[in-house]
């Protein structure tokens, strides 16, 4: 570990304080520096610092409205390598430093202002620690954005420290029923994935039903087209016979030797006609 990761840990936990809490006692308050004056509520019109609030907040505070990702980002914007920490260990020294003024708290502050602004200033329409309260208390009934409402109640001018001391409780008994959630969650998850492998094998059962039904009504459809195709023809041949028949019979008789009506009409005019080139020259038919 670099040394200055040592006078990091050195300053939040106290020289020798363990980082992995296997001491007993909280390895926040072993030798943490020494905390700001906290601004008692109503005094001021602003808004209350990170490091203006009692120390048992940070640790809820921290866990709950800085993502680990950005916590890493801003230790090492501070100057801090933080890749040789587990989580946990960098969350522990980031909370020792809240306590006071410093440049990883005043990083933090202005993360926090930034990131939950919108909901900063709806909790800035409060104008009583009550209407704080029911303000932080109907985020968490509806599960909207618990973080924001967290940070903006806890630094909201107003608010008491009865009223803050509630949301301390509210957000630490959140944190058993979300750990109580984790530990059923591994069970759940094991019967959704049975029950997902059996809806699959039904659904490939399924489709290959549905395949073979598809090929049977292909098979029927083409025997049937044959089938259409069959009686066409042969309702077609006898009714074509029929019409050569009656056209034929309708047909007058025909004797040999003989002419039809029209051809004797025209050789009879022809032979009493006199040619043109037989005719004198200068006859002229009347």
């Amino acid at each position: 570990m670099s040394a200055t990761f040592a006078r990091m840990i050195g300053a939040a936990f106290g020289d020798g304080a363990a980082v992995d809490g296997s001491r007993s006692g909280s390895p926040i308050a072993q030798g943490a520096p020494a905390q700001a004056p906290c601004l008692p509520p109503g005094t001021s019109s602003r808004r209350r610092k990170l490091w203006e609030l009692p120390a048992q907040r940070h640790c809820s505070l921290i866990g709950t409205c800085l993502p680990v990702t950005e916590m890493r980002k801003l230790a090492a914007r501070a100057g801090y390598d933080a890749k040789d920490l587990s989580d946990y260990s960098l969350h522990a020294v980031v909370t020792g430093y809240c306590n006071e003024r410093r440049e990883p708290a005043e990083l933090i502050q202005r993360w926090l202002d930034k990131r939950y602004a919108a909901t900063i200033q709806r909790f800035g329409l409060a104008r009583d620690a009550a209407a704080v309260l029911f303000a932080w208390r109907k985020a968490l009934t509806l599960g909207d954005d618990i973080a924001g409402a967290l940070w903006a109640a806890w630094t909201h001018p107003l608010l008491d420290e009865a009223d803050g001391g509630e949301i301390f409780g509210d957000i630490h008994m959140l944190s058993h029923q979300i750990g109580a959630g984790a530990r059923a969650d591994p069970g759940q998850t094991e019967h959704l994935k049975r029950e997902n492998a059996s809806l699959r094998e039904q659904a490939q059962a399924l489709r290959l039903e549905l395949g073979v039904v598809q090929r049977e009504h292909e098979a029927v459809v083409g025997e049937l087209r044959c089938r259409l195709a069959d009686a066409e023809q042969q309702h077609c041949c006898p009714r074509e016979l029929e019409l050569a028949e009656a056209r034929q019979a309708a047909q007058p008789p025909h004797r040999a030797g003989t002419c039809a009506p029209w051809r004797r009409v025209s050789n009879c005019w022809t032979s009493a006609t006199p040619r043109w080139r037989d005719a004198p020259r200068g006859w002229r038919a009347n």
